[in-house]
């Protein structure tokens, strides 16, 4: 797992909020920031000094509607349990 550091920004992209998250990857760390935005205007989401992504309030609308694709390992593990 990697600790992801989100940065909430207000209208003048000032942080106005910090927190962290635990997920094996970009992608849905991003996916699970989009779902925290709340009220604030845009995020950053960063992994130690990576930038992992800068996402807009609405860019964060777009992916809590569109379902994160499912990882190629999980489908394995799911066909091998499955028969």
């Amino acid at each position: 797992m990697v600790v992801y550091r989100i940065d909430l920004l207000d209208a003048e992209g000032r942080i106005s909020r910090s927190g962290t998250l635990d997920y094996g990857n970009d992608r849905d760390a991003l996916h699970a920031a989009a779902r925290v935005i709340g009220r604030h205007h845009a995020l950053e989401i960063w992994d130690q000094n990576r930038v992992v992504g800068q996402l807009t309030a609405k860019d964060c609308e777009r992916l809590k509607r569109r379902p994160a694709r499912p990882r190629p390992d999980a489908a394995i593990a799911r066909t091998a349990m499955t028969g």
